[in-house]
């Protein structure tokens, strides 16, 4: 795979990504303010690791069927995070207005956050396995990682097919696999920045 310095800071974002998702979902309790903005800082840095990860795909893809699973990928991955963050409006609308808690009102705006949070996960689930079936195809992604992606697709679709649940573990099996995969894209960036370095480049005198 090549790849550049610049993709240091590319591959990065998984990780990022994951630990400020932890850091938003807290204890479970009342979700703060600087919690909701570290959800949304962390959804969005999903979309440029999203982006990453597809190139990662698409450079060693051999077929037009590897080109069409990097692009299902992204997209899939771009869409599923965008209903995700606009499931984080209720929420916002709630804790930032003077609707009474336990009103109909209320209750009506957490069920739209769980709706819309649970139909995010069935784009996830595509990127996911899409992701999974490239990586064990081109060898793009060690075999045990791609067959991560593929574990976490298949969690997020069967979490995802329960519309009025209010648990959502699929996503820290996502966020965990997401920061593996960060971790190694940054490892392998790194050797491959190392090995372009010039060799014997001395400093000036």
């Amino acid at each position: 795979m090549n790849t550049s310095v610049r993709s240091i800071p590319a591959a990065a974002t998984g990780a990022v990504f994951a630990i400020a998702l932890t850091i938003a979902a807290g204890d479970g309790g009342t979700v703060s303010t600087a919690q909701h903005v570290a959800a949304t800082a962390a959804l969005t840095l999903l979309i440029p690791f999203i982006v990453y990860v597809g190139q990662v795909l698409r450079a060693r893809a051999a077929h037009d069927t590897d080109l069409w699973l990097a692009t299902t990928a992204v997209a899939a991955g771009a869409v599923g995070t965008c209903i995700k963050l606009l499931s984080d409006a209720p929420d916002v609308v709630r804790s930032d207005s003077r609707i009474v808690p336990g009103s109909q009102t209320a209750a009506a705006l957490d069920a739209l956050a769980g709706t819309t949070t649970v139909l995010a996960l069935i784009p996830l689930a595509v990127f996911a396995l899409a992701t999974g079936a490239a990586a064990l195809r081109t060898g793009a992604l060690p075999r045990w990682l791609g067959v991560g992606a593929l574990v976490a697709g298949v969690s997020l679709a069967a979490n995802g097919c329960f519309l009025h649940t209010e648990n959502v573990p699929a996503l820290l099996v996502l966020s965990l696999w997401c920061l593996v995969t960060s971790i190694h894209l940054v490892r392998t960036a790194r050797r491959a920045e190392l090995r372009t370095e010039p060799v014997g480049a001395a400093s000036p005198a």
